[in-house]
């Protein structure tokens, strides 16, 4: 009987080892993280100029290293999974004010993966002779809305969803001030910002619906590292949806549901600089994190 206890205690003992193994095998060590910008130009007669979104997808492990990159393509999608966004996301209030343009059509990045498929949609809007500077010259404001998510199926979970945008300039900062939600995922919302004018300001409205989950942020830098958008961060705004469980997540955390979030940015230009300021355009870009949840693939 001792010789037999000998020889099956080793047995135990390795069949207690592997429970965490099983248990890692849960944990995601894979995420994909969208690194692709825009850049759009404004014309002085109300045109927007969008050029083509350039990046990658990178594959990230759990500690953030680049372990792979996958070419990306906006294009519109054609299958939306769910919930989009509003045909009219963002919405001014102009009150007759002289020298007020809403430049058309709004800027939209479209995002059509296998299992991942949502859009963000970017307004802007200028006031001319907004006030004077301090060499008591006029201004011009220039006022961006961005709001948009992406919704996943098939076994895909979302981490990070929302928008980010930025005047085209890393060496002066331009900003006046931004805007955007913060806390818990109410189940619609919205955020305005006006113009900073004397009298008679214009505000920009701009509203989404989602479902109820962790939490909305926002910052001037990104929501993960990608130097492109991060390099713009004093005259940059991100807001975004999170998931809670960052950066340690298990395959069913995530969400499967419509996230996104909206965010606006006022800048500020000496009059005289209107052109040239919007020549030199904006950068914009669509935050997307996801992994896939399904042990057997995505």
């Amino acid at each position: 009987m001792r010789r037999t206890l000998l020889v099956m205690l080793p047995c135990l003992a390795l069949a207690v080892m592997s429970l965490p193994a099983q248990a890692d095998s849960d944990t995601v060590d894979r995420y994909y993280r969208l690194q692709a910008t825009g850049l759009v130009t404004l014309t002085p007669d109300g045109l927007t100029h969008a050029g083509d979104i350039a990046g990658t997808e990178a594959v990230v492990n759990a500690v953030g290293d680049v372990v792979d990159r996958i070419p990306f393509q906006a294009k519109a999608a054609d299958r939306p999974l769910g919930q989009t966004i509003s045909q009219v996301p963002c919405v001014q209030d102009t009150k007759g004010r002289d020298g007020f343009t809403a430049y058309l059509p709004p800027v939209v990045y479209s995002i059509d993966k296998k299992n991942e498929k949502g859009s963000f949609q970017f307004n802007f809007y200028s006031q001319d002779n907004a006030r004077e500077n301090q060499l008591h010259q006029p201004t011009v404001q220039v006022l961006s809305c961005a709001v948009g998510g992406v919704d996943a199926g098939n076994g895909s979970r979302l981490t990070v969803s929302g928008p980010g945008v930025a005047f085209n300039d890393a060496q002066t900062a331009r900003k006046l001030g931004h805007t955007w939600r913060e806390g818990k995922t109410p189940k619609d919302y919205s955020v305005s910002l006006g113009f900073q004018v004397p009298a008679g300001a214009v505000t920009v409205t701009g509203g989404i619906q989602q479902n109820p989950a962790n939490y909305l942020k926002g910052s001037v830098v990104p929501p993960y590292d990608y130097g492109d958008m991060a390099q713009f961060h004093d005259n940059a705004v991100n807001a975004w949806w999170e998931e809670g469980c960052r950066p340690h997540c298990r395959r069913w955390n995530g969400s499967a549901d419509y996230q996104g979030s909206v965010g606006e940015g006022l800048w500020e230009f000496p009059q005289g600089y209107k052109n040239e300021a919007l020549g030199r355009g904006f950068k914009y870009a669509g935050y997307l994190e996801h992994f896939c949840g399904n042990p057997f693939g995505c």
